[in-house]
């Protein structure tokens, strides 16, 4: 379960270590129930952000320049 609560003006990253990022340079985050991402950014992913269980929530968050999402 992951809980990411950030906020509009200190969103939480979740990228790429690259100098220079690519699609794919991490593979992905995977949520199981109860896990919630609030005011969140995901770059540069092999998949993104992958919804193992229900029960979770995605609120004012970002899912880009990942190769699947």
């Amino acid at each position: 379960r992951i809980i990411a609560r950030g906020t509009r003006e200190q969103p939480i990253i979740f990228t790429s270590a690259a100098e220079n990022p690519e699609y794919s340079d991490w593979d992905q985050l995977v949520l199981s129930r109860g896990s919630i991402l609030e005011h969140v950014e995901v770059a540069y992913a092999h998949n993104g952000v992958n919804v193992w269980q229900g029960g979770s929530s995605i609120r004012n968050s970002e899912i880009h320049d990942s190769l699947l999402s």
